[in-house]
């Protein structure tokens, strides 16, 4: 597990949900992977749900509305609520293809 320093900032936000291809990063030698998750860590962010490639806007606010549905309405923890609207999703004739909810992740610093 990498140990991060004392964060500069605490966000508030519990998941800090970023847009299209922000879990991408650059390798860094001695250092791994640069990318924006990592830095909302070092920032204070407890849990970061990214995408690893673009994925349509249309799939992707759906997406967004089954995960807060299930994330704020009934109070299920993200990784569990990202889960659940995937799920919802693959039952979709349109959006069945794993292309429109398999580029999010939740990761987490635990």
């Amino acid at each position: 597990m990498t140990k991060f320093p004392d964060a500069l900032w605490k966000l508030k936000a519990d998941p800090v949900v970023s847009g299209c291809e922000t879990a991408l990063g650059q390798e860094v030698r001695s250092e791994g992977l640069a990318s924006l998750t990592r830095a909302f860590f070092y920032a204070g962010a407890p849990q970061v749900m990214a995408s690893s490639w673009g994925v349509r806007d249309q799939a992707t606010a759906e997406l967004m509305s089954r995960f807060y549905a299930s994330f704020l309405r009934r109070k299920i923890a993200p990784e569990a609520a990202l889960r659940a609207a995937q799920l919802e999703m693959s039952k979709d004739p349109r959006r069945a293809q794993p292309y429109f909810r398999a580029a999010f992740t939740v990761q987490a610093l635990n």
